[in-house]
């Protein structure tokens, strides 16, 4: 028994000086400001857009229009219902009074 825990200490001590042994980071000090970066590149967030074909020919307001329409003639607001929602019901009151706070029974 005492052979295998010099075995494993033996393992552990060979170990420790390879997990140091890494290479360093080639990458630049992001605290130097004397490093050289690249220059930002603006890319729009509509320069993959294409309109609809049925939108090709129609301006925006026309498009507009037919879409609000398309959409007033649908259901109540899809998902919402018209109907008020009910009223939650009112705890039932017990017979029983509480019980007085004097007599501290519960402590």
């Amino acid at each position: 028994m005492k052979s295998l825990y010099m075995m494993a200490a033996a393992g552990v001590l060979m170990a420790a000086p390879c997990a140091h042994a890494q290479q360093a980071s080639r990458s630049p000090d992001p605290a130097d400001p004397a490093v050289a970066v690249p220059p930002p590149v603006y890319q729009s967030a509509m320069s993959g857009y294409s309109r609809l074909p049925q939108e090709k020919d129609a301006s925006p307001d026309k498009t507009w229009r037919r879409l609000n329409d398309a959409l007033a003639a649908g259901p109540a607001h899809a998902a919402h219902d018209s109907a008020p929602a009910p009223a939650p019901a009112k705890p039932a009151r017990s017979a029983k009074p509480a019980p007085a706070h004097d007599a501290h029974q519960h402590h």
